[in-house]
């Protein structure tokens, strides 16, 4: 069974569009939610460099181009169509099959890409749809990468392996001109790469199905590597990017509308102004607030110069959050950046968020706030 147009999501609503995996017509357009999540991906990474000296770039142009290839198999198409088919719903599961496709195109199609940098690509790939977040090399490991004390594979990741060479198998008899075209510009580079070169890498590196077989060791070493602060940084670097791409993507959103703006600043000096309208005791309290907060404002500037930390010591209800907040949004205006706001708690986090909202007219679903 083919379809006459291959889907990455369904649509929104009922009288929506699905989103196509490829673009019109097999085009490699902004139109195919692949190359526009590839394209944001690389947007979200510019200038970036992952830990072993690799370019986060060309990394991430891979990870998008391929994070959604197996979508391609019958089940996963009839699933996005809310269509019944025969099989377990692991045949529509195409995580795992597109890391593959990752791992391929980097480690054996683009030069400049080492090992390192293609396992930490396979990882986010192969994980994009977990729960837990950022994705555990460990889960990779116990999936895809056990063995029994024999040196055989256990029975489930078995299963795993024949399950991707039906996937495979399916793409391969049903669209293989597709996947063809989606390999080849993911490979783009120095080397060269086919969806037929795949499917015999694929197939080199599975054999013996009943041994030890480098598709298995390659990932249970993941799961023995050391993983330091620079492994799991990378990992962050590239998962966060590609579930900004994808779920931005998937959402119909144009690239216009994506980039967020600071909250004004001069709405939290008018709140304080009004404040100050007070009298007796709170004016006095209002003006000792006030105070704190242009001082710590007027040091920012010299603070960021300095590349220091800045600590703003006052009693409670002497206003450490519109200090704290007025210097972060001046420091975010001179490095033309954004402004994270931690809390260590729930309460304080929707009392904080509450007064946020209050203060500057914003929403969480407005490009001026959010909330995590």
């Amino acid at each position: 069974m083919t379809f006459e147009q291959y889907i990455s999501h369904p649509a929104e609503t009922d009288d929506g569009e699905p989103t196509l995996l490829v673009g019109e017509g097999d085009r490699f357009d902004d139109d195919g939610h692949l190359r526009t999540v590839a394209d944001r991906m690389v947007e979200a990474c510019q200038g970036q460099t992952l830990t072993d000296g690799t370019p986060a770039e060309p990394v991430a142009e891979v990870i998008g181009l391929t994070h959604d290839f197996a979508k391609l198999t019958r089940w996963a198409q009839k699933h996005l169509r809310d269509q019944p088919f025969q099989h377990s719903d692991e045949y529509r599961y195409h995580a795992f099959p597109s890391a593959l496709v990752t791992l391929y195109c980097l480690l054996e199609c683009r030069d400049e890409v080492g090992d390192y940098a293609a396992e930490v690509a396979t990882l986010v790939v192969a994980g994009h749809h977990d729960r837990r977040s950022p994705p555990e090399p460990s889960k990779l490991a116990e999936n895809y990468g056990r063995a029994t004390p024999e040196g055989q594979p256990t029975a489930d990741v078995r299963e795993a392996y024949e399950r991707v060479d039906k996937q495979f198998d399916d793409i391969d008899d049903k669209v293989p001109d597709r996947a063809d075209r989606i390999v080849r510009a993911a490979a783009e580079g120095e080397g060269e790469g086919s969806w037929s070169g795949l499917r015999e890498w694929h197939s080199d590196r599975t054999e013996p199905v009943d041994g030890l077989h480098d598709h298995l060791m390659c990932f249970a070493q993941m799961g023995d590597r050391d993983t330091g602060d620079g492994y799991y940084a990378d990992v962050v670097r590239l998962w966060t990017a590609l579930k900004l791409a994808d779920q931005t993507a998937a959402s119909g959103l144009e690239d216009d509308d994506i980039g967020g703006t600071l909250p004004d600043r001069e709405a939290l000096g008018q709140h304080v102004d009004d404040l100050n309208e007070g009298e007796g005791i709170l004016a006095d309290l209002n003006c000792l607030r006030d105070r704190a907060r242009r001082g710590a404002t007027d040091n920012v500037e010299a603070l960021v110069a300095s590349d220091d930390v800045d600590l703003i010591t006052l009693p409670t209800g002497f206003g450490k959050t519109y200090a704290g907040l007025s210097a972060g949004l001046r420091a975010a205006d001179i490095n033309d950046s954004r402004l994270v706001y931690v809390l260590p708690y729930t309460s304080i986090l929707d009392q904080t968020a509450g007064e946020i909202q209050s203060v500057f007219g914003v929403s969480p679903y407005s490009k001026a706030f959010t909330l995590h």
